[in-house]
């Protein structure tokens, strides 16, 4: 995963510096209408992610709240089966949230013609695919969060590279 990302910024071969010796084959070329629907995709993950992490933290702290709390088991019962469906609409809507993300990538992929960024879109959205099930799974915890941060990082990545490479080309002009 972190092979594909580092893709994107090749480093330099054979000791040579900066802009030596790296033909422009070696940079994967994003234009900027790209990188801004990745900049908003990335930022979508960030608050889906967030959104995962506090559901999570809600349902830890109810929980506990039930089993301090004195009331008899049969309403124990029942205010653990109402928490159950809210946590049900909760990740329904993150799930519905991760799903419109994931449509909005892939109409992105289609921009960039090169094999590793094609390659690295498959995986992000193989990834959100993933992280759409464990939310159908209510599973709002690390295993989801951790895959949450991981798409966020690799698109982090990409876009930090193709930072570098616009950085470049100007100064060369």
């Amino acid at each position: 995963l972190r092979e594909w990302a580092n893709s994107l910024d090749p480093k330099p071969k054979n000791g040579q510096g900066q802009g030596q010796g790296q033909g422009k084959g070696d940079k994967v070329e994003i234009d900027l209408e790209t990188l801004i629907a990745l900049k908003r995709i990335m930022n979508q993950e960030h608050a889906l992610r967030e959104r995962t992490r506090d559901i999570e933290k809600m349902l830890k702290r109810n929980l506990s709240r039930i089993d301090k709390a004195e009331m008899a088991k049969a309403d124990k019962k029942k205010a653990k089966k109402d928490l159950g469906m809210k946590q049900i609409d909760r990740c329904e809507k993150l799930a519905v949230t991760q799903e419109e993300i994931r449509d909005i990538l892939d109409g992105v992929s289609g921009r960039v013609e090169d094999p590793r960024f094609q390659k690295i879109m498959k995986y992000l959205s193989g990834a959100m695919v993933d992280v759409n099930y464990q939310l159908k799974q209510l599973d709002t915890g690390k295993k989801t969060i951790g895959a949450e941060t991981d798409i966020i990082d690799i698109i982090a990545r990409m876009l930090q590279s193709a930072g570098k490479g616009q950085s470049q080309s100007q100064a060369q002009m």
